[in-house]
Formats: C-alpha cells, sequence, structure tokens
C-alpha cells in the first residue's frame, strides 16, 4: 500500500503554523526510516551433525523536504533522499573460478566475460518495463535508453553474473529484499565411533560460508524525472534514462571461514588443527564502471600439547602451583 504521510496529516488537521497570509510554511520535514531482520535456524539432521543457518538484510534511509504551498495546495518541495542497503547473498557458483592467462596483458575472468554479455539481456529486460524507451534507436541489442554503460544495466548484469544467476527481474534488482541464508556446519560423529576413540579423544570438521550485497550509499538523482506511471523519461547526453537513485558503488563480499578445518586432540594429549580459508571482494564503482576483484587463500596448520598436572616453578602461600 501507500506509504502513511505525517505531514499530509499534520497539515489537514491544523496542526502546522498558520501562514495563510504568507502562502508559505518555512518548515524541513525529515523522515528517518530503518529496516533490519535477522533470521536464524538450527538444523540437526543427524548425529554429530549441526548446521546453523543465518540470513538478514538492512536498510536505513533518509528522507527530507521543505512544507510548502504549491499551485495552491499543500505540497513537500525540494525533496531529497540518502540511504544505505545490505543483505545477504549466495554467490558459491563464481566463487572458484580461477582467472586465466599468465599475466596482465592476457589475464581473463570467465565471470566478468559474462558480466559484460549478460549487460544486452539485463537491457531488454529493464527497457520492456519501461513503454518510454524507443526500441528503434537501440544499437547491439540493447533496449533505448538503456545501453551498456546505463547505472542499472550494469548494477543488474554485475548481480545476475556475480552470483552465478540467469537474468530476471529478481536477480537483477539491487534492492530486492529476500535475504538468502548463509551457514555454518560442524560434525563430531567420527569420535563417537568405538575404534576411533581408542585412539582419539575428540575430533571435529567444520565449514562455514557468509556473503553480502552491500550499497554503501544512495542519493536523490536530481536529473531525474517520471511519467505519471512512475516511469523515467529523462535521458543523459549518452542518451541513457537518468534513475532514480544515484548509486556510486556496490560492492560483494564472500568468506569461506573456513572452507575446510579439522580439530583432533589424540588420547596422548597431542593437538591438531587445520583450517582451508578463502575470501573474495568483488566491488563496482559506477563514477567510472571499473570492477575491482581481491581473493585471498589462507593455510593454517596448528598443533600443541596438553601437559597434565605440570608444576610451575612458582609458589604461593609457601605451595607450588599444579
Amino acid at each position: 500500500g501507500t506509504a502513511y504521510n505525517y505531514a499530509e496529516t499534520a497539515y489537514t488537521n491544523g496542526w502546522l503554523v498558520d501562514t495563510m497570509n504568507f502562502k508559505l510554511i518555512n518548515t524541513q520535514y525529515a523522515v528517518t526510516h530503518t529496516e533490519k531482520l535477522n533470521l536464524k535456524a538450527t538444523l540437526k539432521p543427524i548425529k554429530g551433525l549441526r548446521i546453523d543457518l543465518t540470513a538478514n538484510y538492512n536498510i536505513a534511509s533518509n528522507n527530507t523536504s521543505n512544507l510548502g504551498i504549491e499551485n495552491g495546495a499543500f505540497a513537500q518541495q525540494n525533496q531529497r533522499f540518502t540511504g544505505s542497503f545490505s543483505r545477504s547473498i549466495v554467490a558459491w557458483n563464481t566463487a572458484f573460478i580461477k582467472d586465466k592467462g599468465d599475466n596482465s596483458d592476457d589475464l581473463s575472468n570467465i565471470t566478468f566475460d559474462n558480466l559484460r554479455e549478460m549487460r544486452s539481456e539485463v537491457s531488454q529486460l529493464i527497457g520492456s518495463g519501461n513503454i518510454n524507451s524507443d526500441t528503434t534507436s537501440a544499437e547491439n541489442s540493447y533496449a533505448g535508453g538503456y545501453n551498456g554503460a546505463q547505472q542499472d544495466v550494469i548494477i543488474g548484469a554485475f548481480l545476475a553474473a556475480y552470483t552465478g544467476q540467469n537474468v530476471n527481474d529478481k536477480n537483477i534488482n539491487p534492492f530486492r529484499k529476500m535475504p538468502l541464508p548463509n551457514w555454518r556446519i560442524s560434525y563430531d560423529g567420527l569420535s563417537k565411533i568405538k575404534w576411533v576413540q581408542k585412539y582419539v579423544k575428540t575430533l571435529s570438521f567444520t565449514h562455514a560460508y557468509r556473503s553480502n550485497f552491500n550499497m554503501g550509499s544512495y542519493t536523490t538523482n536530481l536529473g531525474y524525472s517520471e511519467d505519471a506511471d512512475g516511469l523515467a523519461t529523462e535521458l543523459d547526453m549518452a542518451g541513457n534514462f537518468i534513475s532514480e537513485k544515484q548509486i556510486m558503488n556496490v560492492a560483494i563480499t564472500e568468506q569461506f571461514q573456513p572452507l575446510l578445518g579439522a580439530n583432533m586432540t589424540l588420547k596422548n594429549g597431542i593437538k591438531g588443527k587445520l583450517e582451508i580459508k578463502k575470501d573474495r571482494n568483488i566491488a563496482l564503482s559506477l563514477s567510472n564502471n571499473q570492477i575491482t576483484e581481491i581473493k585471498g587463500n589462507e593455510l593454517v596448520i596448528g598443533s600443541g600439547y596438553i601437559f597434565k598436572k605440570l608444576q610451575l616453578p612458582i609458589k604461593f602461600n609457601g605451595k607450588k602451583i599444579d
């Protein structure tokens, strides 16, 4: 439904200062809106196996305007908004794709190539929802007003390509509120087997995955205009429709913490630890349409020994400390 407008209610009920002689209500009106959703679930399908699921999204926005009279009627003038958005996603499908090439001159990445190819498909999808898109002027299979450098086209292709999804209305929507579950899996069932218990005191395996889509900030696009149906009408100098929200950058963060981990304690007190970790950060800058991808790999190996009844060379009240 339509969002509740407190300013309109205040004016209708006469709660604002009477300025009929001046035809102006010189008051700034601000609305701050925050949404947070955190979902958690724990599954234990078999003995010793535990799966923790988490999903979340966060929205923060701030709308400001000046209350005034326009064409004899109450109006909110000079409306501006800023905001930020994030939600949990799953980018597993492209997590293990390796770059090709030996040096920077011939380096290539399949995911980036997919993004470039998906732009025309995203353009056609967005253009089909705007009757103001002139397809007769389109080039290279792009819809009119939505070429390969248009903001919504690039962000939609970025999301679809780097999450490994098909192009559709949901997968290219950066403000989609449906978060996807991340997980942490642990298993210690092997340590319950009798012949294993002869040699091992504890044995556990872990795997964890976490990924988020982040939009650091967006603001009012001053050049934006729309028709009565709320569809974009104004074109920029490059012939692209100006988006309602000006987005400077978006990013996907991904962490395997760990991809695979094992912890073991033997009966004789020897402890061992092994963890394989991966992380990836992909940032899209809309100011120059550049993507920066940083990948990390980490191997952790540890060992230790448990000393029982170890006497320290320290005395307390005349007695040695065990």
